[in-house]
């Protein structure tokens, strides 16, 4: 029985394409953990679009409207953020107890249909 030849793993990790993240569609950034620091704070990483400082953006599933008061990318201050920037986002308009880990702050106009 002849034996088969298979690429190793990182020959099919470098054959694998990436999607191309999109800068100019609506803000996305999953929320994966939040804590209070003179106000409400979120992280996560932006998978489309920008976020800017003072951006009013939601915070879905429970569709709360909130500002965005400070964009922190790697501990240093940002204007802005665009895709896949991991973030810490300090928000205006929620409690820390009132976002859980998956939630996701989208554009205000073109968020989620539920």
């Amino acid at each position: 029985m002849p034996l088969v030849e298979w690429p190793c793993l990182f020959e099919v990790l470098d054959a694998v394409e990436i999607a191309p993240r999109d800068l100019k569609g609506p803000s996305r950034m999953p929320i994966i953990d939040k804590f209070k620091d003179m106000g409400t704070v979120v992280m996560g990483k932006v998978e489309s679009g920008t976020m800017c400082e003072g951006d009013s953006l939601l915070v879905m599933p429970n569709k709360a409207q909130v500002k965005v008061l400070a964009i922190y990318c790697d501990e240093d201050k940002a204007i802005r953020a665009g895709p896949g920037e991991n973030l810490q986002v300090k928000l205006s308009g929620i409690e820390e107890e009132d976002v859980l880990s998956g939630f996701v702050l989208c554009s205000v106009g073109k968020c989620f249909k539920l």
